[in-house]
């Protein structure tokens, strides 16, 4: 059975070659692994068509600058195997991972899988503190779907799909049409919302890379596309989803605070807003942040404080 391992790439000489190394190290033999560079300014390619001459399993491609969603996708269409495999450019595959992870998908009959991993900070790929805390469970249905709007539970770099996902459900949505770097938390729960099924693995088979250069590397960055994201979801938005907004709002304030940029926040207050309070509360909290940042930020706050309060009183 040929999987083929879709790996997109930008600017990443320094990581690719160990990256494909832990792929075609994998005891899993029949595969095919496609690389699309995604207009790479480096030497990635040179890299890369090197170890092409090497590797016979290596297939190399090239597209103008269109963010991962859209190398992902132009690498899918190209694909030949069975199943389709995920991986960043940076990130390392540990021994054994596509065999056991293929057999318990298969096991489990779902369309999706994913794995534990190492979170590496620091570019320290041998740092073993840090885990995605991935659960063995099974995700389906609406259950499934409120699940994944708590949080996205999946590691881009762990996930093995069935090929005919994409033939029937589409691709990846894109940018800029799609807010990029969350395009593929939007994508997982589609599927869920669409009847796929998904299976998560609690063994760490991953190596998953932060550094400066990463996605990941600049919390503030994320945190904008993830509240677009999180308004485009599907299924109800129930106290899970909630929760999410409200986090992600805290945590993008404190950051801006920090930064002196509290303004930045300005496009998204009223939505946040009409979400997550009644309408008199919205009301209140749009007009203050017309009046000051600061006493809106105040007032966020506090009604914060009293949702809390009364969410744990409702639950005695």
């Amino acid at each position: 059975m040929l999987i083929s391992v879709i790996i997109p790439t930008f600017n990443s000489a320094l990581y690719i070659e160990e990256t494909l190394n832990s792929v075609f190290s994998q005891g899993w033999r029949d595969l095919e692994v496609i690389v699309m560079d995604d207009g790479s300014t480096d030497n990635t390619i040179s890299i890369l068509n090197r170890l092409a001459e090497q590797e016979s399993r290596l297939r190399v491609f090239q597209q103008p600058n269109g963010k991962p969603a859209k190398a992902r996708n132009n690498a899918i269409r190209l694909a030949k195997g069975e199943w389709i495999a995920f991986m960043d450019s940076d990130d390392i595959w540990l021994p054994g991972k596509l065999e056991y992870q293929v057999t318990e998908t298969i096991k489990f009959n779902a369309d999706l899988s994913f794995t534990n991993g190492y979170i590496c900070l620091n570019n320290n790929m041998n740092l073993r503190d840090y885990l995605f805390k991935v659960e063995e469970k099974v995700y389906e249905g609406d259950e499934g779907v409120q699940l994944f709007h708590k949080q996205n539970r999946i590691p881009t770099s762990s996930v093995i799909v069935k090929a005919e996902v994409f033939k029937i459900h589409g691709f990846m949505p894109e940018y800029p049409e799609y807010p990029m770097y969350c395009e593929d938390y939007l994508f997982w729960t589609r599927l869920l919302d669409k009847g796929c099924k998904f299976v998560g693995l609690e063994q760490p088979l991953l190596l998953y890379r932060v550094h400066s250069e990463s996605t990941i590397g600049d919390e503030i960055r994320l945190l904008p596309p993830l509240i677009q994201v999180l308004f485009l979801l599907p299924g109800k938005r129930e106290l899970p989803w909630k929760q999410h907004l409200e986090k992600t709002a805290q945590r993008y304030i404190e950051l801006l605070i920090e930064r002196n940029q509290l303004q930045d926040i300005g496009p998204f207050v009223s939505p946040i807003v009409k979400a997550l309070y009644s309408n008199w509360q919205a009301l209140v909290l749009s007009i203050s942040w017309r009046i000051s940042n600061r006493l809106f930020v105040s007032l966020f706050w506090r009604l914060r404080q009293y949702s809390a309060q009364i969410q744990q009183h409702s639950l005695r």
